[in-house]
């Protein structure tokens, strides 16, 4: 079984190698989410390679990209701010009296500034690292599909679902993407 997976995503390159098309329409509707709605998980690697966009269409899904980013990280620092109160109610309550809730809370909101701070800095981050291009279940990343006799590029999730099962058997059997692990396995493996 396969948990994940290193994506390549320099998108000229892939095209140049396999002679697909990158479907710009699909990835700009996948980063043009409602701001209401969870931000969908993608590679760093994947949004980062539309940065040096060449085409208007690249350049919309960049802009795209740039305010999913904006979003995410106007939640972070919400989430960020709720924290540092947390811990600094929690150290007060230490000085007062030690108790396990207060012990915890610091625990507890100090892991979670340093999680909403490595966030931001990923999101801030333009050069790229290995980590960037590593893909989960569940997670998006450029797969080459055939349509009509015509290889395109675009985004899904790297995880399978049988025929006719319902969205939430990927929560209820989480062990149904090794198939996709296979294949972005053979696309890497593919001849330069």
């Amino acid at each position: 079984m396969c948990y994940s997976a290193q994506i390549e995503a320099a998108y000229q390159k892939l095209v140049r190698k396999t002679g697909a098309t990158v479907s710009l329409q699909e990835f700009a509707a996948l980063y043009a989410h409602d701001p209401g709605k969870k931000r969908p998980k993608t590679p760093k690697a994947m949004a980062d390679a539309f940065r040096a966009g060449s085409s208007a269409a690249e350049r919309t899904v960049w802009a795209e990209i740039q305010r999913c980013n904006q979003a995410e990280a106007a939640i972070l620092e919400q989430e960020l701010f709720a924290n540092r109160m947390r811990l600094a109610d929690a150290e007060r309550s230490l000085q007062g009296k030690e108790t396990k809730k207060a012990r915890e809370d610091v625990r507890i909101a100090g892991k979670k500034i340093e999680h909403a701070m490595g966030k931001l800095a990923d999101l801030k981050r333009a050069d790229g690292k290995d980590r960037d291009s590593r893909i989960f279940p569940g997670v998006y990343a450029p797969v080459i599909v055939s349509e009509g006799g015509k290889l395109t590029m675009k985004p899904m999730r790297y995880q399978c679902r049988l025929a006719g099962k319902p969205a939430n058997h990927d929560q209820r059997f989480p062990d149904t993407y090794s198939a996709l692990g296979a294949l972005l396995t053979v696309i890497k493996s593919m001849p330069k």
